[in-house]
Order: structure tokens, then sequence, then C-alpha cells
């Protein structure tokens, strides 16, 4: 019975279901790609555990192995296993006046352990390297052309293609080079002090005896059995020998797409969010429609609880079509995502899990179109029939308004902590998105009457239809609230992205923030003063600080309970190898105390102090007062925290985490890390080149080339945001034609009324695009200017970047907004004036 009526009651109003079909799907279709991009790289991870470290196991060190570890180590393994070693550094490379960074692998004859179909088969040979295809143009080389390391010229055999283990990840300082471990001697780049990982990798007979060898060579090495090391992805060791396994290499990288994932799936569910708006709104539209044949239900005797029954399988029956299109839509969006990042990109075939996100579409259409219809129906529940027979559209809210909104914004706070894995990060989200709706909520109540009453006087047809269509803004039974509320919220996903980009590029420019212009890496202690002295002799003196590596062993607080990404953030930055530096005085560029007091210099290494950034603290449980130890190459260092800093990080100085007292670190072997003035780019160039023809093991960076570098990424992953965010706007244009269509009827008697008194088409064009022109630019001016705010506010307080706010670009898009709304309001108002004016007015009677 239920399920007919509901039927029943969906016939007559195609184009409306239609509409809501279509914001349905662009609701849902977000978050089904942003599930299914991360669901089918994990399975592609899981499928290629082995593919991603290039072997079944590894140990990387920061020094050659001896001969001595590689007997021990094939002695622990067992028969059969076949094994390589290799050498990884970041270092420059030049052609011609061209520098760049390049990230240098290094192999024996004996890899690849695992080849890959395409691949490479055997390394290159002496004197010659493959190089990752991007180098070519960047360096202005082709294949065959030479390419300067160190001291030693190579000739480009080839380009790399996707090798085992040699993946370099989202972002790296350079592309990749492979030479053969002779010709790395060649160059001299892996001499006493540079700073080289050296890897030696295992292929077993059965893979799944991986964590049995892991075992044994901790053992070999001399390690702790459950001892990994520092992250993947921190660089050697500096202090011992690090294993891990394939299985640990897909754990890491699992949780590096994990974290990106997690502030997409946030993007994501903004838009779900947003397209909940203008779903509420349609399907308010649709019950405002059936407001006699609900009463009439009500007057044969069916009560609330069956009403509200047909409405609620009406919805989600919508919601179920409606998802299973925005599922099929996501399956296209997923592509899309997939193309913006290359690294990201899942390939590979549908896992259940991916299977299981397109699956749940339906069922996701079918919760969201549930919950946005629960508020206008508890509204049509209050009022009586007998008003509704007389066509009076229900304007109480309900007795059930304010719980059901309190229960659907926990609900989506719950929602978001769990796609953040944050109970910080995710519930913030979504109540700055619960705020901004109520703020354009609340705006439009205010502004549309008082722009509506605000029209210019009429001065010939023309300003005439101006008038007419600002009128409009206030016509009863009209409600653009809900469209301007959608278009806002779009605009505020769009304009936020074009804030933190201008921000981040105010913080890369070289002439707003004074940064350097060089950033050095790798000084040695023997090189410090000829390093100074010839930075001194460019006219560009060095600032140069030190460097300790170390582990923190004792002093962090412990792991939350819940395996939160906060969690999982202090676990890192507790359990990553530590860089450890001193100086006599804070940085007053980029370094501000905020708590304690600066530790007494040079100190007492037997009651060393510390200064801790205050991020860094915060992560791991420290304060005041609190007392860490390290691990300085098998030297116990204790110091008790008395400062916490504030660290400016993109002004690209040498700063840490972690400064102790200079006493408290004699004696222990540093490298050194220098930042060089900004100079002429002809100037700098000659000197980075000087730099790295006299010390070859450096690698100098162009701190204008890294910017680039950084931006480029960051821009890559903002069209990821930004396409999300496109689909929010989408389903706010479809709130909007949901308005129209809801006063089509009025509009055609009203524009044959106003033809017949010798208005012309014309005019009701520009009365109707005038209408929603200034409806858009209400929605674009409120949408920027919380923009802006929430822009500034993470920028600002959160990133800690420079506040710069792109009114040029923000202004573009309000008016972009104003003039795509009035095209698609005019468009879906065409009847207004295609029905002539006879067969319109035919309809009242």
């Amino acid at each position: 019975m239920i399920l007919a009526l509901a039927w029943r009651l969906l016939r007559g109003s195609r184009r409306r279901l239609v509409l809501l079909l279509v914001c349905l799907a662009l609701a849902v279709a977000g978050r089904v790609a942003v599930q299914l991009v991360v669901a089918r790289i994990e399975h592609r991870l899981a499928g290629e555990a082995r593919l991603l470290l290039g072997a079944d196991v590894e140990a990387a060190a920061a020094r050659p192995w001896t001969d001595g570890q590689r007997t021990a180590f094939a002695g622990a393994l067992p028969a059969g296993t076949a094994t390589t070693v290799g050498a990884r550094l970041t270092t420059m490379a030049a052609a011609g006046t061209v520098l760049r960074p390049v990230d240098l692998r290094a192999v024996d004859a004996a890899w690849p352990l695992v080849p890959v179909p395409g691949g490479a088969t055997a390394p290159p040979a002496r004197g010659t390297a493959l190089v990752q295809a991007d180098l070519l143009p960047s360096f202005g080389l082709a294949v065959g052309d030479l390419l300067r390391l160190g001291r030693h010229d190579v000739r480009i055999a080839g380009v790399l293609g996707e090798e085992a283990g040699l993946t370099t990840g989202v972002f790296s300082l350079g592309p990749r080079v492979l030479v053969s471990l002779e010709t790395l001697e060649d160059t001299g780049l892996a001499g006493t002090g540079a700073r080289v990982g050296w890897t030696w990798w295992a292929r077993l007979g059965d893979p799944a005896q991986m964590d049995g060898a892991a075992v044994a060579l901790r053992r070999a090495a001399g390690v702790a059995e459950d001892d990994r090391g520092a992250p993947a992805g921190m660089g050697p060791p500096a202090d011992g020998i690090a294993v891990r396994t394939a299985a640990d290499a897909q754990a890491q990288a699992s949780r590096t797409v994990g974290r990106f994932a997690d502030v997409v799936r946030l993007t994501a569910l903004a838009a779900l969010l947003l397209g909940t708006v203008g779903i509420a709104a349609l399907l308010r539209g649709h019950l405002i429609e059936r407001l006699e044949d609900v009463a009439l239900l009500r007057v044969l005797g069916a009560g609330p609880r069956r009403v509200a029954a047909v409405v609620v399988v009406q919805a989600a029956g919508l919601g179920l079509v409606g998802g299973a299109l925005g599922a099929l839509l996501g399956i296209g969006v997923a592509a899309l995502l997939a193309a913006a990042v290359p690294a990201l990109a899942p390939g590979g075939g549908w896992s259940a899990a991916a299977i299981g996100v397109v699956a749940a579409g339906p069922l996701l259409g079918a919760v969201v179109a549930v919950a946005a219809v629960l508020v206008p129906l508890s509204a049509l529940l209050t009022q009586a029939p007998l008003p509704q027979l007389r066509g009076e559209i229900p304007t109480a809210a309900g007795r059930w308004r304010w719980p059901l909104l309190l229960g659907l914004g926990g609900a989506l706070t719950v929602l978001a902590a769990f796609d953040a894995r944050s109970w910080t990060l995710g519930p913030v989200v979504v109540g700055l998105a619960l705020v901004a709706a109520l703020i354009l909520h609340r705006a439009a109540a205010l502004l549309l009457p008082a722009v509506a009453r605000a029209r210019p006087a009429a001065i010939g047809p023309a300003w005439a239809a101006l008038r007419h269509g600002m009128a409009n803004l206030d016509r009863p039974g009209h409600r653009p609230e809900a469209a301007l509320v959608a278009l806002g919220l779009g605009v505020l996903l769009l304009g936020s992205l074009s804030v933190w980009r201008a921000s981040l590029l105010a913080a890369l420019d070289p002439a707003g923030r004074h940064l350097p212009g060089l950033f050095v890496i790798d000084v040695q202690e023997d090189q410090r003063e000829a390093f100074a002295a010839r930075c001194a002799a460019a006219g560009a003196p060095a600032t140069l600080a030190p460097i300790v590596t170390a582990r923190l062993r004792a002093g962090a607080a412990t792991d939350a309970p819940l395996g939160t990404r906060d969690a999982e953030a202090r676990r890192f930055f507790r359990d990553r190898e530590q860089r450890l530096s001193w100086r006599d005085a804070p940085d007053p560029d980029n370094e501000v105390i905020t708590a304690g007091r600066w530790m007494a210099v040079p100190g007492d290494a037997d009651h060393a102090e510390a200064s801790l950034e205050e991020g860094f603290a915060d992560r791991l449980g420290v304060g005041l007062g609190d007392v860490v130890t390290f691990d300085v190459l098998g030297t116990p260092v204790t110091a008790t925290v008395t400062s916490l800093r504030r660290v400016e990080w993109t002004r690209f100085k040498p700063a840490f985490f972690i400064l102790l007292s200079p006493a408290a670190l004699a004696g222990a072997p540093a490298t050194w890390i220098a930042s060089i003035p900004a100079q002429p780019p002809e100037a700098r160039r000659l000197l980075q080149a000087d730099l790295v023809a006299t010390f070859p093991n450096l690698t100098v960076l162009d701190v204008a080339d890294l910017g680039r570098r950084v931006l480029d990424l960051l821009d890559r992953l903002a069209g990821i945001l930004r396409l999300v965010a496109l689909l929010a706007l989408a389903a706010g244009l479809a709130t909007l034609v949901g308005l129209a269509l809801a006063s089509a009827a009025a509009r055609r008697q009203e524009g044959a009324l106003l033809r017949v008194l010798g208005a012309r088409r014309q005019h009701l064009v520009l009365a109707l695009g005038a209408e929603y022109l200034v409806l858009g630019l209400l929605a674009g001016v409120l949408g920027a200017a919380l923009a802006a705010a929430t822009g500034a506010l993470v920028a600002g307080v959160l990133l800690r970047l420079p506040v710069a706010v792109p009114l040029g670009d923000l202004a573009l898009l309000a008016l972009g907004t104003g003039v795509l709304a009035a095209v698609v309001g005019v468009v879906a108002c065409r009847g207004a004036w295609r029905v002539p004016p006879l067969e319109a007015l035919r309809e009242v009677s």
C-alpha cells in the first residue's frame, strides 16, 4: 500500500524528479570517486608490495656494506636467495650552464631482482645512465647526450620506466638517474662523509618467508628484532642498520596515500553536504507540489506516520536511483582524479573494496535523500490538512526541526572524524561548513528583500524589466535562499583554494619574503671554512647550521588509544631519525619564543637544555620542564625542555624541531646546511656552479626553483580538490534550476499577461536574467567573502603562511557565478516567453 501510494505521488513531476536525480548524482559522485581511487590504489599496493621495494626484504645503512656484513646477511637467509646492493643520494647534475638536483640511484650487476614488463633488465653500463623522462626537457638534453655528475660525464643511454623499487613518490627534489656502482665511484660523489644511503636487497624463493627473513637479518645486523629503523622515506639511518620487508613498504605507501586521501575525502564530504542543501530544497518543492494530495490522504484517514512513511519511501527510492547514477558518474570522476596526480594513478583491476564502494553509491544516495527530506517533512506534518487544501505553503518550522538538525549535524561530525581519522580536523571542517551555511542563509533572508525593495526607478522599458526582475527576489512563495546557500558554499570551496594558493605564492616570493637565493645540503666539517670563504668572496655570506642525527629514546608521551591520524603523526615524529642542532640565540627572521626562556649558552653537557618547535612538542606530548633523552650514535644525551618556538618554515632558512645546548653535542659528528642570501639571477647561477664544481658532494638548491616544484605539486593536488568543489557548485546550479521550475506555471501566466499588456520577449528575458544575475552575484560575493575569511584563517593560523587574498580572482569567481546563474535561470524559465500568451492564460481557467 505504502509503495503504491509513493509511486502514484511521483507521477506528473518528471522535470523536477530528473533534476533531483541529477543533484543526488552530483552529491554522491564526488565521494564515490574519492573512495574508489583510494580503494583501487590500496588494492594495487597490496598486490604489488614486492614491486614497491624491488625485493622481499631490504637492509639500509649510511655506510657502504663490508664483506663481513654481506657474508653475515647471506648466511642468515634461506638457500636460493638472490641479493643485490645499491646506493641512493640527492646530488646536483649539470648540462652546460643548467644545474638541477637529481635523485641518483646506483646498482650492481645483479639488479633488478624483480624485473618489470617493459622496464630495464640490467643496470646501465659503466659511464652511462638511464634517466627519468622529466629530466630531458628540464636540462634540454636528448638520449645520447652527456650529463655531468660530480667530476664525471655520463652518457644518457635511455629513459627509465616504472622500475621496481625506484619510485620517487609524489614529490622529490629531482628526477631519477640510474647508474652502476662503478659509475658512482667514478663521479666521486660517494666519498667519505657524503650522505649516501646504502641498501642491500634480497629476493626470497618463497615471499611468505619475508617476516622470518627480516628477523634473521636484524639478528645478523645486531639490532632489535622488531626495530624497523626510521620510517620509509626518512633517509638512511645514521645510527645503524634498518631492516624492512615488502609488506612494511606497502604499509608505509598506504599511510602516505591515506593522508592525502583524508584531505580529499573531507572536501568530498563538504561537497556532499552542499549537495544535500540543494536536495532538501528540491524535495521541499516536490512536497509543496504534492501538497493537495498529501492533505487528501490525511483527510481520508491516513495518519502522520503513514504519510511520513510514504514520503520517506519516495525519498529513499529517488535516492537509490540518484545514488546509482552518482556511482556511475563517480567512476568517470575517479579517472579524472587519478589523471590529476599520475603518481597516484590506481591502474590494475577492480578489487572487492572498489566494487563495494561503487555498490554503496545507491545506499549513500538513499541516506542523503532521506536525511534531506526529514526537516521539510516535519514542517509539512505540523500544518493541518485544511490550509494545505487551500494551497497554503507550510511555513512553521515543526517541533522536530532543531532535534533533526542537531542529529544530522552530529552524524556529519562523526562521519567527518571517521573520514579524517581525527577528532579535531574532521569536526572543524564540518563545523566551518555548517557555520558558513548558517551565515549564508541569514544573509539571504536579510539581503534578498532589501535588494528587491531597492530596485531602480523605471525609466523606459529596459529599466522596467530590470525593476521587475529584482522585485521577483521577494515574490510570495518564492524561496531563493536555498539556491543562494548552495551556490555560495560552492563558491566558498573554490575561493578558499585560491586564497591558500595565493598565500603560498606570497610565502615563496623571494622579493616579498626576503628568502635566500640558495639552500645547501651536506656541507662536511672539513669543507665548512672553505665553503664559507667562497660564499663570502662572491658577496653572499652563508648562514650555516650543524646537523647531528639521533634517535628519541625517552620523554615522548604514549600513543592515543585510537588508531587516528593524530596518533600516527605522533608515532612518526617520535620514531623518525631526529635532526639536532644548536645555536647561540633564536634566529630573529624565522623563530619566536612562545613559551619559556632561551637555553643557557653554551650550557653544561651534564645538564643540557632543549628548545622545541611548538607543533613538534605538541605531537610528542612534551612541554616545558619535561626531560627528553636522545641516542646520538650510541651515546645518551638528556635535556630539559626550557622553551618552545614558533618557526616560519617557508623562509627556507636553516630551522630545526630540536635545538640543544651546544655543550651537549660537543664532539658529535655533524654535517652542515647553509642558506645563501638572494642575488641577481646570473650571480646566483655562477655561485651555484662554482660551489658544485668545487664541492661535488653538495646539493645546492635554487630556492626559487624549489618553490616552483612545491607549487606545481600543490597545484596538482588542488586540481583534485577543485574538481570535487565544482561538483558542489553544479549541485548549487541544479538547486537554482529547481527554484525556477517551482515557479514555472506562475511565470508563464505572468509572462503571458505582461506580453498582452505590451511587453516584448526581450523584456521578459531581461527581467529573468536580472533576477538570477542578482541572485548569483549575491551568492558569489557572500561566498567569496567567506572564502577570504576561512582561507585566511587556515593559511594564517593553521598553515602559518603570510595571508594573501587574491581579490581579483575572487571577484572573477563571484562575477562568473552571477553570469552562470543568469544563463541557467533564463534557460530554465524559457517557458515564460516561449509559450503563446493565450495558451498560458488558459491554464488559469
